[in-house]
């Protein structure tokens, strides 16, 4: 298994309890929109105009309706890949008990698991190049 072999020398796992904090809302729309505003003409801009719509569009249109947001587990995930300061981690120990997946603190075991997540970090990994 992935988690318990010598080949891989460090995990970083970025769960769901995180992943469901970090949604694509009015709040996150806006300062996408604003970051994007800021940058000058390019085929990043472009491309990040593109993600933009195509995030916005599924909450009906170009306005997002109040309260539904979109739970960005991937791009957290990847962006965390591309960064590990996106998210908090803690080194622990993962297990199931009663049929369900969790982790307690434990040092030496070379998992790390997030506990938390920056949004300016997060949008900073989007625009970095």
């Amino acid at each position: 298994l992935a988690l318990s072999t010598d080949k891989i020398g460090r995990r970083v796992l970025v769960g769901k309890n995180v992943c469901h904090r970090c949604k694509y809302d009015e709040n996150f729309d806006g300062s996408l929109r604003a970051r994007i505003a800021e940058m000058p003409q390019s085929q990043y801009k472009t491309a990040l105009q593109w993600v933009q719509r195509a995030l916005s569009s599924s909450y009906g249109g170009s306005k997002l309706s109040p309260g539904k947001a979109k739970k960005l587990h991937d791009p957290l995930a990847f962006a965390t890949l591309l960064d590990e300061n996106v998210c908090v981690l803690r080194e622990v120990s993962v297990g199931r008990k009663g049929g369900h997946w969790g982790s307690v603190l434990c040092d030496g075991t070379r998992t790390f698991a997030a506990v938390d997540y920056s949004s300016d970090s997060f949008l900073d990994s989007l625009f970095a190049r």
